[in-house]
């Protein structure tokens, strides 16, 4: 699964004795180390750097309380962490525990402040200290409850980029086509304007032709009055 947390067992100590004054049941001390498995990568141009905080809750109050953190490993997505809880087990008792685990890259120093930014927070895991007792061999695992949530929401985000380069990919091809079109009527406006001056050339060609046709009409009508003026000359002789 992704984002496996395990929890392990890793030694038992002596029982303690009944405390009459707290009311205490006997208990034992329970050795947890945690590893995780194919965590969320948050960097850009690295892995993670995870560091895991165990919380437990009061039995009365239900508030969450740090109990302790483990070491920050570098790099990586599949970390191992050395450092160790102790924790007393209560065998009639439900210990309820909260596993936070964070990518450290922002170098805060409060944690409280990590939930609230997903770039940082890479998920958690409940579970009870009897679960883990009570798991075979010791073992649990469990999958970390924001996994599927951010691995939605980068999907999601994967898709919206993917409708917006879509979105950009066809705006691009509208404005080419709107150039062309425009192009096009450019062309056509220069080619109805070179149409209408050649029609106007034609126009006053014609004209002109008119009028030579016109001139010559007259000159061969004043000479044919010349020749009929010659013709009357010669006959009087």
């Amino acid at each position: 699964m992704e984002g496996d947390v395990m929890d392990k067992l890793e030694d038992m100590a002596s029982v303690y004795e009944f405390d009459p004054i707290t009311g205490n049941i006997p208990a034992t001390k329970v050795e947890i180390t945690v590893s995780c498995r194919n965590l969320l990568d948050k960097d850009t141009f690295s892995k993670s750097d995870p560091l895991c905080v165990l919380y437990t809750q009061g039995v009365e109050t239900k508030q969450w309380r740090e109990f302790g953190r483990t070491e920050v490993i570098d790099n990586t997505l599949n970390p191992d962490f050395v450092r160790k809880y102790i924790l007393d087990y209560f065998f009639e008792e439900k210990q309820n525990l909260r596993f936070d685990l964070y990518d450290v890259d922002s170098k805060s120093p409060d944690l409280s402040k990590h939930p609230s930014d997903v770039s940082d927070f890479l998920g958690q895991v409940f579970c009870t200290l009897g679960e883990i007792v009570g798991s075979p061999a010791s073992r649990l695992e469990k999958p970390l409850g924001v996994n599927e949530g951010l691995k939605s929401l980068n999907e999601g985000l994967r898709s919206l980029n993917e409708g917006l380069r879509s979105l950009n990919e066809g705006l691009r091809s509208l404005n080419e086509g709107l150039r062309s079109l425009n192009e096009g009527l450019k062309r056509m406006n220069d080619g109805l304007r070179s149409l209408n001056e050649g029609l106007k050339s034609l126009s006053e060609g014609l004209r002109s032709l008119n009028e030579g046709l016109r001139s010559l009409n007259e000159g061969l009508k004043r000479m044919n009055e010349g020749l009929r003026s010659l013709n009357e000359g010669l006959e009087s002789e």
